[in-house]
Protein backbone atom coordinates (compact mmCIF):
# COMPACT_ATOMS: atom_id res chain seq x y z
CA UNK A 1 0.00 0.00 0.00
CA UNK A 2 2.56 2.24 1.10
CA UNK A 3 5.10 1.46 -1.89
CA UNK A 4 1.81 2.33 -4.46
CA UNK A 5 1.40 6.12 -2.62
CA UNK A 6 5.32 6.69 -3.34
CA UNK A 7 5.32 5.91 -6.53
CA UNK A 8 2.44 7.64 -7.06
CA UNK A 9 3.87 10.03 -5.58
CA UNK A 10 7.20 9.91 -7.42
CA UNK A 11 4.93 10.13 -11.02
CA UNK A 12 3.17 12.76 -10.16
CA UNK A 13 6.51 14.87 -9.33
CA UNK A 14 7.71 14.05 -12.49
CA UNK A 15 4.34 15.20 -14.41
CA UNK A 16 4.82 18.52 -13.07
CA UNK A 17 6.28 21.23 -15.28
CA UNK A 18 9.86 22.33 -15.33
CA UNK A 19 11.09 25.77 -14.22
CA UNK A 20 12.09 28.06 -16.66
CA UNK A 21 15.67 27.40 -16.97
CA UNK A 22 15.87 23.93 -17.19
CA UNK A 23 15.98 22.23 -14.49
CA UNK A 24 13.16 20.38 -12.09
CA UNK A 25 10.60 21.77 -10.25
CA UNK A 26 10.23 21.91 -6.33
CA UNK A 27 8.03 19.21 -6.64
CA UNK A 28 10.71 16.95 -8.28
CA UNK A 29 13.09 18.19 -5.80
CA UNK A 30 11.21 17.25 -3.01
CA UNK A 31 10.60 13.71 -4.11
CA UNK A 32 14.37 13.45 -5.32
CA UNK A 33 15.28 14.49 -1.54
CA UNK A 34 12.14 12.10 0.16
CA UNK A 35 13.92 9.45 2.29
CA UNK A 36 11.43 6.70 1.09
CA UNK A 37 10.13 8.25 -2.83
CA UNK A 38 13.59 9.12 -3.87
CA UNK A 39 14.11 5.37 -4.85
CA UNK A 40 11.77 5.27 -7.73
CA UNK A 41 13.66 8.22 -9.17
CA UNK A 42 17.17 8.83 -10.53
CA UNK A 43 18.85 11.40 -12.77
CA UNK A 44 18.41 11.59 -16.73
CA UNK A 45 21.24 10.41 -18.38
CA UNK A 46 19.65 12.45 -21.54
CA UNK A 47 19.13 15.52 -19.62
CA UNK A 48 21.32 17.30 -17.41
CA UNK A 49 19.28 18.45 -13.98
CA UNK A 50 16.31 16.16 -15.04
CA UNK A 51 15.26 13.21 -13.24
CA UNK A 52 12.83 9.91 -14.62
CA UNK A 53 11.29 6.95 -13.11
CA UNK A 54 14.03 4.05 -11.72
CA UNK A 55 12.13 0.92 -13.65
CA UNK A 56 14.74 -1.60 -11.94
CA UNK A 57 13.76 -0.10 -8.57
CA UNK A 58 10.14 -0.65 -9.13
CA UNK A 59 10.58 -3.79 -10.87
CA UNK A 60 12.50 -5.22 -7.37
CA UNK A 61 9.81 -3.58 -5.20
CA UNK A 62 6.83 -5.18 -7.34
CA UNK A 63 8.71 -8.81 -6.69
CA UNK A 64 9.08 -8.03 -2.76
CA UNK A 65 5.63 -7.26 -2.43
CA UNK A 66 3.60 -9.41 -0.13
CA UNK A 67 6.68 -10.53 1.03
CA UNK A 68 7.95 -10.07 4.79
CA UNK A 69 11.59 -10.57 5.64
CA UNK A 70 12.83 -10.85 8.94
CA UNK A 71 16.76 -10.79 9.90
CA UNK A 72 17.52 -12.88 12.96
CA UNK A 73 20.76 -14.71 14.82
CA UNK A 74 17.92 -17.15 16.31
CA UNK A 75 18.71 -20.01 13.18
CA UNK A 76 17.62 -22.59 15.73
CA UNK A 77 14.26 -21.79 15.61
CA UNK A 78 11.23 -22.22 13.02
CA UNK A 79 10.41 -19.81 10.71
CA UNK A 80 6.54 -19.47 11.84
CA UNK A 81 8.12 -19.62 15.55
CA UNK A 82 9.92 -16.49 14.75
CA UNK A 83 7.35 -14.70 12.70
CA UNK A 84 4.50 -14.86 15.42
CA UNK A 85 7.76 -13.56 18.30
CA UNK A 86 7.99 -10.63 15.90
CA UNK A 87 4.34 -10.35 15.49
CA UNK A 88 3.64 -10.35 19.61
CA UNK A 89 6.69 -7.89 19.92
CA UNK A 90 5.00 -5.41 17.74
CA UNK A 91 1.81 -5.67 19.75
CA UNK A 92 3.82 -5.16 23.08
CA UNK A 93 5.15 -2.28 21.88
CA UNK A 94 2.39 -1.05 20.39
CA UNK A 95 0.15 -1.73 24.25
CA UNK A 96 3.58 0.22 25.46
CA UNK A 97 2.63 3.41 22.71
CA UNK A 98 -0.77 3.46 23.58
CA UNK A 99 -0.07 3.53 27.64
CA UNK A 100 2.48 5.75 27.55
CA UNK A 101 0.62 8.63 24.96
CA UNK A 102 -3.28 8.48 24.83
CA UNK A 103 -4.44 6.56 27.66
CA UNK A 104 -1.93 9.14 29.87
CA UNK A 105 -0.15 5.94 31.98
CA UNK A 106 2.58 8.99 32.73
CA UNK A 107 3.11 11.86 34.13
CA UNK A 108 1.94 10.67 37.19
CA UNK A 109 0.97 13.34 39.63
CA UNK A 110 0.14 11.01 42.57
CA UNK A 111 1.69 10.53 45.51
CA UNK A 112 0.08 7.85 47.83
CA UNK A 113 0.90 4.51 47.02
CA UNK A 114 -3.25 3.53 46.73
CA UNK A 115 -3.70 6.25 44.41
CA UNK A 116 -0.34 5.19 41.91
CA UNK A 117 -1.78 1.60 42.18
CA UNK A 118 -5.29 2.78 40.88
CA UNK A 119 -3.60 5.40 38.49
CA UNK A 120 -2.25 2.45 36.67
CA UNK A 121 -5.37 0.03 37.18
CA UNK A 122 -7.35 2.53 35.50
CA UNK A 123 -4.86 3.15 32.71
CA UNK A 124 -5.51 -1.10 32.11
CA UNK A 125 -9.09 -1.09 32.18
CA UNK A 126 -9.03 1.15 29.79
CA UNK A 127 -6.45 -0.35 27.56
CA UNK A 128 -8.58 -3.06 27.57
CA UNK A 129 -11.33 -1.04 26.19
CA UNK A 130 -9.53 0.35 23.42
CA UNK A 131 -8.36 -3.61 22.63
CA UNK A 132 -11.97 -4.65 22.73
CA UNK A 133 -12.89 -2.00 20.53
CA UNK A 134 -10.52 -3.02 18.05
CA UNK A 135 -11.90 -6.17 18.04
CA UNK A 136 -15.75 -4.95 17.79
CA UNK A 137 -14.94 -2.88 14.62
CA UNK A 138 -11.89 -4.30 13.21
CA UNK A 139 -10.49 -0.97 13.53
CA UNK A 140 -7.42 0.15 15.14
CA UNK A 141 -7.69 2.97 17.86
CA UNK A 142 -5.93 5.67 15.54
CA UNK A 143 -8.38 5.20 13.02
CA UNK A 144 -11.28 5.39 15.86
CA UNK A 145 -9.80 8.50 16.93
CA UNK A 146 -9.15 9.82 13.89
CA UNK A 147 -13.39 9.17 12.68
CA UNK A 148 -14.60 10.29 16.09
CA UNK A 149 -12.13 13.65 16.57
CA UNK A 150 -14.57 14.74 13.48
CA UNK A 151 -18.05 14.70 15.70
CA UNK A 152 -18.33 17.51 17.85
CA UNK A 153 -20.58 19.49 20.09
CA UNK A 154 -21.73 23.27 20.53
CA UNK A 155 -22.73 25.43 23.05
CA UNK A 156 -25.73 27.45 22.92
CA UNK A 157 -28.11 29.08 24.74
CA UNK A 158 -31.81 27.91 24.23
CA UNK A 159 -34.37 29.76 26.82
CA UNK A 160 -32.31 31.40 29.12
CA UNK A 161 -30.29 27.83 29.76
CA UNK A 162 -27.04 27.14 28.42
CA UNK A 163 -27.46 23.75 26.44
CA UNK A 164 -25.46 21.17 24.12
CA UNK A 165 -25.58 20.57 20.34
CA UNK A 166 -24.81 17.73 18.34
CA UNK A 167 -22.70 18.33 15.19
CA UNK A 168 -22.63 16.51 11.88
CA UNK A 169 -21.65 12.59 12.39
CA UNK A 170 -19.74 10.79 9.74
CA UNK A 171 -21.31 8.39 8.01
CA UNK A 172 -18.17 6.11 9.38
CA UNK A 173 -18.62 7.30 12.87
CA UNK A 174 -22.27 6.35 12.41
CA UNK A 175 -21.15 2.68 11.22
CA UNK A 176 -19.15 2.20 13.95
CA UNK A 177 -21.57 3.45 16.59
CA UNK A 178 -24.05 0.47 14.85
CA UNK A 179 -21.54 -2.05 15.08
CA UNK A 180 -21.85 -1.29 19.05
CA UNK A 181 -25.30 -1.30 19.12
CA UNK A 182 -25.71 1.84 18.89
CA UNK A 183 -28.60 3.32 16.98
CA UNK A 184 -27.96 7.35 17.61
CA UNK A 185 -26.56 9.95 19.73
CA UNK A 186 -28.78 12.46 21.04
CA UNK A 187 -28.95 15.57 19.43
CA UNK A 188 -29.46 17.98 22.10
CA UNK A 189 -28.38 18.00 26.11
CA UNK A 190 -28.08 19.76 28.95
CA UNK A 191 -25.88 18.41 30.94
CA UNK A 192 -22.09 18.52 30.68
CA UNK A 193 -19.79 16.72 32.50
CA UNK A 194 -16.99 19.16 32.11
CA UNK A 195 -15.96 20.86 35.39
CA UNK A 196 -16.73 25.05 34.63
CA UNK A 197 -13.88 27.79 34.36
CA UNK A 198 -14.79 29.14 37.82
CA UNK A 199 -14.71 26.03 39.83
CA UNK A 200 -11.64 25.07 38.64
CA UNK A 201 -8.45 25.56 41.27
CA UNK A 202 -6.00 27.91 40.80
CA UNK A 203 -2.00 27.07 40.03
CA UNK A 204 -1.65 27.39 43.53
CA UNK A 205 -4.40 25.45 45.00
CA UNK A 206 -3.94 22.98 42.31
CA UNK A 207 -0.43 22.26 43.58
CA UNK A 208 -1.76 22.45 47.58
CA UNK A 209 -4.19 19.41 46.36
CA UNK A 210 -1.14 17.23 44.85
CA UNK A 211 0.80 17.64 47.62
CA UNK A 212 -1.89 16.70 49.81
CA UNK A 213 -2.35 13.70 47.63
Amino acid sequence: MDRNIHLATAREALGTHPVKNGGHGKAVCAAATHPTVKRFLKPSEKRSGHYVLNTEAIRFEEQLAGTRMLRTTLTDMAGWELFEGYQLLQEVERNHREYKGPLKLRPCYHRSADRIRAHVMLTVLAGNCVRRMEMLTGETSNTLRKIFDRVQAHRIRQGGKIKWMLGAVPDEARDILERFGIDSLPHLWTIWREVPRRDKPGPGKALQQIGAS
